[in-house]
């Protein structure tokens, strides 16, 4: 089984406009977006940031008794000790050009403000428990009782490693922001709470 190691990040980044990075890839990513609620953009980092940023964590869960060549330390299945990475500048790489480009597409230029970091950091290590879809923990990371277009914001998710079906990486119902959305058309929220 291998390691999955996720960053969740929140958005706000100020960054120019930038060129796209290879014939259509922003356009594509802004489509995919409105139409899933998602989008992947492939070599947000170099692969050479990606195994500094791993070798951070590993510090991090090292420090807590958690060691990468001992998966006996791996007892715990979310380690709870990762929160002060995200003041560690290897991390800055995750707000890349690509990345930037587009979040500059989805939110505008000059309309967000530059994040103070990228966000909280989790991990995920094996279990032998059999993996089922979750029935509970869900959550929106939106406001979708208005408009869908142009979105309010943008959560990123940045993968350190590969990871495998069931691999530990952060679930997402592709569609749901379109679902949610229509329920709260459906059902209102009272004055004063919208």
């Amino acid at each position: 089984m291998r390691r999955a190691l996720t960053t969740i990040t929140a958005s706000g980044i100020l960054a120019p406009v930038r060129e796209s990075w290879y014939g259509g890839a922003v356009e594509h990513a802004v489509e995919h977006f409105k139409t899933y609620g998602w989008s992947r953009v492939s070599g947000a980092f170099a692969p050479r940031a990606a195994a500094q940023m791993r070798k951070a964590v590993w510090r991090a869960l090292t420090a807590a008794g958690i060691k990468a060549d001992d998966p006996s330390t791996w007892l715990m299945e979310r380690p709870t000790s990762l929160q002060a990475l995200k003041e560690d500048p290897v991390f800055d790489a995750v707000g890349g050009e690509r990345l930037c480009a587009v979040l500059d597409a989805i939110l505008g230029t000059g309309t967000y403000a530059t994040p103070g970091n990228w966000g909280a950091l989790f991990a995920a290590f094996p279990t032998s428990a059999a993996w089922h879809i979750p029935t509970r923990g869900w959550h929106l990371d939106a406001h979708y009782a208005s408009a869908l277009w142009p979105t309010r914001g943008v959560k990123t998710h940045a993968l350190l490693d590969e990871v495998s079906p069931r691999g530990g990486g952060t679930l997402m119902i592709s569609g749901s922001h379109r679902l949610v959305h229509n329920w709260f058309k459906a059902h209102p929220l009272p004055p004063g709470r919208a």
